[in-house]
């Protein structure tokens, strides 16, 4: 009997684990053209979330943007948009733990306002990088 309400509390207990809604984690992106950051951003998704779902939130507006190089800048034609040519690499990390990652010929960053300085991942640009990095 002592085994068996013992049994009962663990599932029990197992249960509620299971049940407990998923926490977030904060994660930072990096973008690189050879060893140097041009970019670095900070958003967050579940602790749970698939590569996939890395992806897609790296293409929302971060929490967070540090244009680390002068040379990203956007056009007086498109303002809320930038082009960055030649490899680019794109490093999603948590803490110091490398998520995902993939480098791309090119790539275009957005912002949302021509006076904002949150750049991201237009959504074509967030395919290109699941392509590559799945």
């Amino acid at each position: 009997m002592k085994y068996l309400v013992s049994f009962f509390c663990v599932a029990f207990l197992l249960h509620l684990v299971a049940c407990h809604p998923p926490g977030r984690k904060l994660l930072n992106m990096e973008v690189l053209q050879g060893d140097v950051v041009i970019l670095a951003t900070m958003f967050d998704v579940s602790d749970r979330s698939t590569v996939s779902e890395i992806w897609d939130a790296a293409g929302e507006k971060p929490f967070s943007t540090e244009v680390v190089a002068p040379t990203l800048v956007a056009s007086k034609e498109s303002p809320l948009k930038t082009e960055l040519s030649g490899p680019v690499e794109i490093r999603i990390l948590h803490t110091t733990s490398l998520e995902t990652s993939v480098t791309l010929t090119g790539l275009t960053l957005v912002r949302t306002t021509s006076e904002s300085e949150d750049w991201h991942l237009p959504v074509s640009e967030v395919r290109r990088a699941k392509k590559g990095a799945l």
